[in-house]
């Protein structure tokens, strides 16, 4: 039967799909009742805490077909990528750095995949890779030390937690075990502002066009 989700914290369109027993999260997208969402969220990754999910009733699919022969079958099955961006403290790109990703990878005819990839990174510190739909969590390492991954933990711009994760990305120091502090969040605003030669206000909302470019997203 059909039911309502309310995403909690850490959760994106593809983990949900799977709690619902759905292979693609595609099918929750692009759903007419999930329209007024996808519309406000523009990626099935940047969900926020609270965001309202409609979950239809799965359909079991039935196809008549000749016995005594043998027939091939093709599932698309939904992916994502996973865009990460490798930063020098200075702030400059980490070029041509030789990286070990470790996260589940789509299945394919090749069941054995690995989900360890060793990747370089660009001239722009940016590795690309495809990931299984349903990922949130893997890490990374460079230089014989490991990063933990959160895969589609990130909350969209216009939140406060949101704005706090991605400068926390860009080396500003806003989230700790506690949580997310408001004087916290507005020092490291406030922070940025006048890293990026913009007016210090300290406000959130005023730094979103320029965080959002600044992260890639």
């Amino acid at each position: 039967m059909t039911a309502t989700h309310i995403v909690e914290a850490g959760e994106h369109l593809g983990t949900i799909a799977r709690k619902f027993g759905f292979e693609n999260f595609s099918v929750l997208w692009d759903h007419p009742n999930n329209a007024a969402l996808k519309a406000r969220r523009k990626e099935p990754t940047l969900l926020a805490p609270g965001d309202e999910v409609f979950i239809p009733d799965r359909v079991r699919l039935v196809f008549s077909r000749l016995t005594d022969a043998s027939h091939d079958f093709k599932v698309q099955l939904d992916t994502l990528k996973l865009n990460l961006r490798l930063l020098e403290l200075d702030g400059e790109p980490r070029k041509n750095a030789r990286v070990v990703v470790r996260v589940e990878v789509p299945e394919t005819a090749a069941a054995t995949s690995s989900s360890e990839q060793e990747l370089s990174t660009d001239g722009d510190g940016n590795i690309t890779l495809d990931i299984a739909a349903h990922a949130d969590s893997g890490t990374i390492e460079i230089d014989g030390v490991q990063f933990p991954l959160r895969i589609g933990g990130l909350d969209p711009i216009d939140t406060d937690s949101g704005v706090a994760q991605r400068l926390s990305n860009l080396g500003y120091l806003v989230l700790s075990d506690e949580g997310l502090d408001p004087d916290d969040l507005r020092t490291a605003v406030e922070d940025f502002q006048s890293d990026n030669d913009m007016k210090v206000t300290g406000e959130p909302a005023d730094i979103e066009a320029k965080l959002e470019q600044a992260h890639d997203g």
